[in-house]
């Protein structure tokens, strides 16, 4: 089992609480993005024996876009406004220099987080809790 190195996975981890403070986030999104990001992708992401995925999961920007993507997915869970898909492309292209992120790379890393099977149970569990 591959895993990063952990100066990778607390910058990310950084990165996501900054993140949910330039967006004013309410304690259980951020709280929830955490989850989403640390405990559910990294986890299953490095339960893979797949090298080209841990080859692209390396990247510092790469990581950073699964971030946001956990971010949006648990403002639609708890905010009562969801942060719109636009303001966040907006916010990563201001605090990720080194690449240009569009819709599409969202859309792409929203699905590529909750195609990993412990995040796409623990979304589904959320959103029947909140039913």
């Amino acid at each position: 089992m591959a895993r990063l190195p952990n100066s990778l996975r607390r910058e990310s981890l950084a990165f996501l609480l900054h993140v949910a403070h330039v967006l004013k986030a309410r304690r259980e999104t951020k709280h929830c993005a955490l989850m989403f990001f640390g405990h559910r992708f990294l986890y299953s992401m490095e339960s893979l024996e797949d090298e080209k995925i841990m080859q692209r999961a390396s990247k510092r920007s790469y990581l950073q876009l699964i971030g946001l993507a956990s971010f949006w997915i648990a403002s639609k869970i708890h905010e009562t406004r969801p942060t719109p898909l636009m303001h966040l492309e907006e916010v990563a292209n201001k605090l990720i220099t080194d690449v240009h992120f569009t819709k599409r790379d969202f859309v792409e890393a929203v699905r590529t987080s909750t195609s990993l099977p412990s995040l796409r149970e623990y979304s589904n569990q959320q959103v029947h809790n909140n039913m």
